[in-house]
């Protein structure tokens, strides 16, 4: 009933007087409706991205949901465009069948798409329950990258390395958001067994805590110990992406500390800076 109301609004929004023959009427209606579709999502997609300012936590969030709703948006203008551009071209009666036999048509197609159906279903929780947005970087299996569009039937991640991977919904067991909460970065250190470990850590605790006073910084107690030198492990958060930068800055902290601090290395020398 809503389909052939919809159907008969827009057919006299096409050709109030009825002059028309039917071919025209379907072109028209064919591309007032591809116009509308696209009009309409753009728009939803705008509402959503709107909301998703006002809320800076979110904002990632209400755009994943404006790019689902939008392509929801476009798939029914364009399916009532389509049952509308049939009847003008005179197979209503077709239509009419199609619309009688719904209840039989309904299990065959649920058989034949049963995976993407599954497909929609997972995605539509992974929705709700807000696992990813797009541009979250994220692990699916042993493949990682960030998140380049996400809708309910599939997720694409783009790689570090330039590759597209598409993955069903259905086939995402298990995800790693690396978006959410905090990123560390660490590096595993060695000093001579004639230095104080327990006096070493507090030195470099204190001088990675002054490199990053904005950061959670730490040293980890000693990962291994034998005759001659043991090690530590230091820790830093670091902003998403950037976890070979922060290792890097790690390194020259724990050196310029070792210089100053005359703290030996496994060798038993210390490092000379500048």
């Amino acid at each position: 009933m809503e389909l052939m109301v919809g159907a008969n609004i827009l057919s006299r929004v096409v050709d109030p007087d009825g002059s028309l023959p039917g071919v025209f009427h379907a072109i028209l209606t064919l591309a007032i409706g591809i116009a509308v579709s696209f009009v309409l999502a753009s728009v939803t997609k705008r509402v959503f991205a709107f909301f998703g300012k006002q809320k800076m936590n979110d904002s990632k969030r209400f755009n994943t949901y404006g790019a689902v709703a939008s392509a929801v948006v476009r798939f029914l203008i364009l399916f009532f465009t389509a049952i509308q551009t049939l009847g003008f071209l005179g197979l209503q009666s077709t239509i009419n069948s199609v619309f009688a036999t719904v209840g039989v048509g309904t299990i065959v197609i649920t058989i034949s798409l049963q995976s993407l159906l599954r497909d929609i279903s997972v995605g539509f929780f992974m929705l709700i329950e807000n696992e990813f947005s797009v541009g979250d970087y994220v692990a699916i299996g042993p493949l990682s990258g960030r998140v380049e569009e996400f809708n309910l039937r599939t997720t694409t991640l783009r790689a570090d390395t330039g590759e597209l991977h598409i993955f069903p919904n259905s086939s995402i067991a298990a995800a790693t958001n690396y978006s959410k909460g905090k990123y560390q970065a660490g590096i595993d250190v060695s000093f001579s067994a004639e230095c104080d470990p327990f006096r070493t850590m507090e030195l470099l605790e204190a001088g990675v805590r002054e490199a990053f006073p904005d950061r959670h910084a730490a040293v980890h107690p000693a990962l291994t110990m034998n005759a001659d030198s043991y090690s530590v492990r230091v820790l830093c958060d670091c902003p998403h992406g950037q976890k070979a930068e922060t290792e890097q800055e790690l390194l020259a902290c724990v050196i310029r500390t070792m210089a100053k601090e005359g703290i030996k290395m496994a060798g038993g020398k210390a490092p000379i800076v500048g």
